[in-house]
């Protein structure tokens, strides 16, 4: 595919950290997807089933009962914070260019995904990143893919 007037080559972004500077590149298109796949967003536990005013369980058209969720379940709310560290971490990865390398097996990531992006944490936490620093630079790689909310704004006022 071509843009007319568009060049290919992405843009980049420099961020200073840890006393050194990494450079990042947007998110591909297909990253949101490849991240749930990889490591997919925790389903809350079944607190009942919704039922009617007689007391009988509501189903669906196929059969099924329709459950409420127990969003307030302190283990699922751990697991939610957990694998948003870890996409974040992902985010991370799948985006630099230059001046951060791994030591984690990279063999592992379509083995175990899970393990691998909570190697590259530990890798990364080990290494002095706080939660601070790998949010700013899941912000940097956000506005550089036009994911922050400045740019969703202007999107959102063309329609």
């Amino acid at each position: 595919m071509k843009i007319k007037g568009a060049s290919n080559t992405p843009k980049t972004i420099v961020v200073e950290i840890c006393g050194g500077k990494v450079t990042l590149k947007p998110v591909s298109v297909v990253w949101s997807l490849e991240t749930e796949e990889m490591l997919p967003t925790p389903t809350p536990p079944i607190k009942a089933y919704v039922r009617d005013g007689k007391g009988k369980i509501i189903r669906d058209s196929d059969g099924v009962a329709t459950p409420v969720y127990d969003f307030k379940n302190p283990e699922y709310k751990k697991e939610v914070t957990k694998i948003q560290i870890l996409q974040t971490v992902k985010m991370i990865a799948d985006s630099i260019v230059d001046g951060m390398e791994f030591e984690t097996d990279s063999e592992l990531k379509s083995q175990k995904p899970r393990e691998y992006y909570e190697a590259l944490l530990k890798e990364m936490t080990d290494y002095g990143l706080n939660i601070g620093d790998l949010n700013r630079l899941g912000v940097a790689i956000q506005k550089i893919s036009g994911l922050d909310e400045a740019n969703i704004r202007e999107v959102e006022g063309n329609f």
